[in-house]
């Protein structure tokens, strides 16, 4: 049962806590919240734990519905045990960081119910990562858009309630082109299980099925908002708190991913595999279009938000090369780009704590003022701009090498070879734009000149730091220690490339 312990210790502490609060007994802020950031540490050390255990794929399953013959089913393998940690971990972080953030945004709903709709936001990502079958994947994936929207539209900034609406009508069109792909596939097959569906579908033709593989994958690029499927991103992001903007960027929008990894890719190699040149266009519209965005955000923490659109597209970018370095590379970049971008959301919430403003022009000098805070916005600038050694550059490295291996595959000065060695030098020289946009914003708001306001500024509380701190480093670890996620990214890569060879 450890893999259930997972999800159902969560929800057990969350209806707690939500009872409690119905019988009109307040436990506070600090209580809900060390209790709600206790969950998720334990639960960060249970992943880790399990992967000791591991030999392979560890699964449980459980009587569900009988009638229907399934079960509930979980599974851990190589990507499920990367993603489940990330998203244990940085919730464990921003649950911390949420107990001091919280003291400035009172909600007559309290802060025992922000804390137990993170409870069920994190079982809700976990139970995506975690399930076996394809039907409990769909369940956990549009349940996890619930406590989503209530964060945001309860706690957030002055637009949070638009920007959850405008949210959960995306998310709706989404689960529209989900479920029909889904209940296709299994209405045709007959099979469930994420792991038996390849064979089936091959076995009755639906491999090279363009449209449900086309419905399947704008399903989930809705969720990672990836061009043009972006827009509600900035909006919701932007507007709801900053510990949920940094859960959202960092693991839940990379779920998108996962979904095409995990489910698309080799579901429907054949449709793949011919429509590889249009992701990889695709893919470079996004980083360019999401970076021209952020070069001209004025808004600190949009601008953080539309470098997450941008940064989405070297995920897939590496996906496209179907090699096995470039993969392993776009996989990577999905928990190098999420730590950076982690610790630089808890970095912006900390400038507003601070001194209240997350305008780049009223911004200024905060360097000599927050030094401790300015040191991590360096390390996460650095890293998503692609500096070596830092994370950003060890999977940006990783992906443009799989768009030169996928190259030099095919015949020398052919007209393939010429679209792949341009659209990877193409993918190069945007990596300037991020650096751009990233440097002269950070240079700006540390060095700048410094508003006659901040002069008595100081750093926020230390729960906040050391919430940053444990983020920095390991943004740092990835950049230094890329191994510890290459160990697996490049297994489950290698096994993709095998199914797209035959």
């Amino acid at each position: 049962m450890l893999l259930l312990t997972l999800l159902l210790v969560p929800v057990a502490f969350a209806t707690s806590i939500a009872v409690l609060k119905g019988f009109g007994v307040n436990i506070g802020r600090k209580a809900a919240g060390g209790l709600a950031t206790v969950v998720f540490a334990l639960s960060f050390f249970q992943v880790v734990y399990i992967s000791t255990l591991m030999t392979g794929r560890m699964t449980e399953f459980y009587p569900w519905l009988n009638m229907l013959n399934l079960s509930f089913s979980l599974i851990l393998d190589d990507l499920s045990l990367l993603f489940a940690a990330a998203i244990a971990g940085f919730s464990a972080l921003a649950s911390a960081y949420s107990i001091i953030y919280l003291k400035a945004h009172k909600h007559p709903l309290g802060a025992e119910l922000y804390f137990a709709n993170l409870l069920l936001f994190e079982v809700g990502m976990l139970g995506v990562v975690l399930s076996e079958n394809i039907i409990q994947f769909l369940l956990f994936f549009e349940a996890m858009n619930i406590p989503a929207f209530f964060l945001a539209y309860f706690w957030g900034d002055k637009g949070g309630k638009e920007a959850a609406m405008k949210y959960i009508l995306y998310m709706a069109v989404g689960a529209s082109l989900l479920i029909g792909g889904i209940t296709y596939l299994v209405g045709s097959t007959g099979e469930t299980s994420l792991f038996e569906l390849p064979a089936r579908i091959a076995e009755v033709g639906l491999n090279g099925d363009l449209l449900v593989a086309g419905a399947l994958f704008a399903g989930f690029a809705i969720k990672i908002a990836a061009i043009p499927f972006h827009t509600w991103l900035p909006d919701f992001h932007g507007e709801a708190p900053t510990p949920v903007s940094a859960l959202l960027s960092a693991v839940m929008i990379k779920l998108g991913a996962y979904g095409w990894v995990r489910i698309v890719f080799p579901f429907f190699p054949s449709v793949i595999e011919g429509s590889s040149g249009f992701l990889a266009v695709l893919a470079l519209l996004t980083i360019g279009w999401g970076g021209y965005m952020a070069l001209s955000e004025p808004d600190f923490k949009r601008l953080l938000v539309y470098s997450s659109i941008s940064q989405v597209g070297y995920i897939l970018f590496g996906l496209a090369t179907l090699t096995s370095i470039g993969v392993s590379g776009g996989l990577l970049h999905v928990f190098t780009h999420g730590s950076a971008k982690f610790l630089l959301l808890l970095v912006a919430g900390s400038f507003i704590y601070s001194v209240h403003r997350r305008k780049i022009s009223e911004l200024g000098g905060l360097a000599g003022k927050l030094p401790a805070t300015a040191t991590l916005a360096l390390v996460g600038a650095l890293s998503i701009s692609g500096a070596p050694p830092f994370g950003g550059f060890q999977s940006e490295w990783r992906v443009f090498v799989g768009g030169m291996e996928r190259a030099s595959s095919l015949a020398l000065y052919g007209t393939e070879w010429a679209f792949w060695t341009v659209m990877t030098w193409i993918g190069v020289l945007l990596t300037a734009l991020t650096a751009a946009y990233y440097m002269w914003t950070v240079m700006k708001i540390l060095y700048g000149k410094m508003r006659p306001a901040f002069v008595d500024a100081s750093e926020s509380p230390s729960l906040m730091l050391v919430s940053m701190g444990v983020a920095g480093f390991i943004a740092l670890l990835f950049g230094f220690a890329p191994g510890i996620i290459t160990a697996y990214t490049d297994r489950f890569a290698q096994l993709m490339v095998i199914i797209f060879s035959g």
